[in-house]
Formats: C-alpha cells, structure tokens, sequence
C-alpha cells in the first residue's frame, strides 16, 4: 500500500517517519530498514550520529537510543504527571489532562511539546508489508472527477473538529518546518495534479461536533458545493451511532438543497489515546463501520477516507506516541501526511 508523500513501495522510501522514546530507549518503524538516511529533529534542524546517538540492525525495525544519545527521550513518570506537578487542561501552563489509567493524569500539549520531542526518520525499507487497506474508489464521485479533469473550478467546502481546523501541524502551531495542515495538503494536490481552480472553505472548530456543523448551516449551505469533506467522530463518541449518522445524513441533504449534484467524502477519524479513558475505542469503531454502511447507501456519490484502519495499522506497529501531536487525540506532521495519502488515494 503506498501513501503519498508518506511511504513508496516503488523506491521502498519512507520519509520524514516520526519517533518518540516515550518511556522507553528504543522506538519502532513501520517498516524494517535497509537503510537508514538520518535521523533528525526538523524543529531544531539537527540531524543525529548513527552510533553516538542510536543505533540499528539491518531488518529490524528497532531503533535504540545510546547511553548518552542527545535524542529527546521521556520517561515513564513524564508520561503520567502527578497530581501535584500537573497542571489541568485549559488551565494556563497546562501540561497533563484526565482519564490516565486508574485515574491518573497523561501528559498533554496542544504546541509543540510532543514535535520538540520527537525526531524523524528517512530510510530505505527492506519490504513494505503494510496490508492494503485502502480499496479503490474509482467509481465514487464522478461528477468532481469530470470537472476536475476538465480543469473546472471546484468549489470544496470542509466541515470538522480541531483535528480538519489543523491542530498541531507545525505549521498550524507556528514552528519549523512549518508543514500545512492535512487539508492544505490536500487542495494543493488536486491543484498540482489536475491543474483545476480549487475554491475551498474549511469551516472545521475546535472542539465541536457534528450537531454543530448542523447548527452552522447557514454558513456553508448556501453555497454550491462541488465536494464536501465531513470529518468528525473524534468528540461525537458520546452520541449513539445512529444519531452520529443521521447527522451526516441530514449535512448531505442539507448541501443538496443547493446542489443536487454535490458529492460527499466522509473522513473516517483516526483513533484517540487508547489508554485515555475519555473516548471509548469500540465507539470511534462503530462510527467507522457506520460511514462505510452509509457509503454504501449513497453509491457512487459518498466515498470514504479510511483513515481510521490505516491510523490503527501504524499505532499497532510504532506504538501511540510516535503520532501524537498532544498526547490524547491530535495528530503530528507524520500523522497529517497519513490523512492527505488517504485523502489522495480517493483523487
């Protein structure tokens, strides 16, 4: 499987894979190297020594830090603030949240603490066993292919949680390397590759939900919609499912008030903190599998983006906190890549 700007299997080159030893010496990779080109931290621009600062094994997907590397590393106790060193979300100066296991607080930064403390990796892959998880969707939304491939204007309307606003690619935080946000990402691509006039509107609020989107309507249903991205689920896991996906129903129609022809691509979240107690993982689940039966309801004029089993896949194999881009339910840069590569896949 490959995913755009990500990893290729033609080359068999991932590049800019995020790590974070957290709470441990030793981090994982996606996949095992042949070769490993740098590891390096892009706030800092400072790339490390292979053997002062880590080490590997050709085919392993393990690399451990040194003695006395100068890799960022925390330990297990940073992991869990205490109750007396923590300083409570929203509070100024916040550094941990609620919802740790039995009852304990979990490291939290909605900056850039958790870029600060990773690096990145550039290497050459001995294999790219990654299961494809992403299936074509050639068939789906015809009428903006055309348009696209004519080079017609576009008109993409976005509807979201913090995750769509942006929050913590470099970029959006205001840090080097200043990388765009996944949705950035995106409408540059349609722009790049088919050369057509994309007018986009991302009207995604931090902390927000589905409900609210309908609340808001006015703001973006008048419009005449070629594509609307809707990408919640992240802080609608206290909905039951149906309610969830009766929403969105009711968003589609809402756009086809407008224009009948407007075609929809439902963002399949990716996953939270599975130790954060706050959101249940069987829910995040059942939403995923609710978008596909609704995909399924509208043929070809809804398609998925599938990030959520492609995001699982990744947390299975490097752990949570080599994705993180505050400790509970924001992506890194890494982590924005892996949303545009799913975006690309469908366009």
């Amino acid at each position: 499987m490959n995913l755009f700007n990500a990893w290729s299997e033609e080359d068999r080159m991932v590049r800019g894979e995020s790590l974070m030893f957290a709470g441990t010496r030793e981090a994982s990779l996606l996949f095992p190297a042949r070769k490993v080109l740098r590891v390096f931290q892009p706030q800092e621009n400072r790339v490390y020594e292979e053997g002062v600062d880590y080490v590997w094994s050709q085919g392993s997907t393990r690399i451990a830090l040194t003695e006395n590397s100068a890799i960022p590393a925390l330990t297990k106790e940073e992991l869990t603030p205490s109750k007396e060193k923590g300083i409570l979300y929203p509070l100024p100066g916040n550094n941990a949240i609620p919802g740790g296991p039995n009852g304990s607080l979990l490291i939290f930064d909605n900056a850039d603490f958790f870029a600060r403390h990773q690096v990145e990796v550039d290497y050459e892959a001995e294999c790219m066993d990654c299961p494809e998880l992403l299936g074509t969707q050639l068939d789906k939304l015809p009428r903006v292919r055309k348009k696209l491939a004519a080079g017609e204007h576009v008109e993409v309307v976005h509807l979201g949680d913090s995750i769509s606003d942006g929050f913590n690619a470099s970029g959006f935080v205001g840090v080097p390397p200043y990388r765009p946000t996944w949705s950035q990402q995106f409408v540059s691509h349609l722009q790049e590759k088919y050369g057509a006039h994309i007018q986009y509107r991302n009207f995604a609020i931090n902390g927000s939900g589905c409900l609210k989107a309908i609340d808001m309507r006015e703001l973006w249903m008048n419009r005449k919609t070629d594509l609307l991205i809707l990408a919640y689920g992240m802080n609608d896991v206290g909905l039951g499912v149906d309610v969830f996906l009766n929403a969105h129903r009711l968003m589609i129609g809402l756009a086809r008030l407008h224009n009948p022809n407007v075609e929809i691509i439902l963002v399949a979240t990716m996953a939270a903190n599975p130790i954060w107690s706050v959101v249940d993982p069987e829910k995040l689940q059942a939403q995923h599998d609710g978008f596909m039966q609704l995909a399924a309801e509208y043929g070809s004029e809804v398609a998925v983006a599938n990030v959520y089993d492609v995001w699982q896949e990744c947390v299975r194999r490097k752990g949570y906190y080599s994705l993180t881009g505050n400790g509970v339910n924001h992506t890194n840069d890494f982590g924005h890549k892996i949303y545009m590569g799913v975006l690309e896949k469908i366009l």
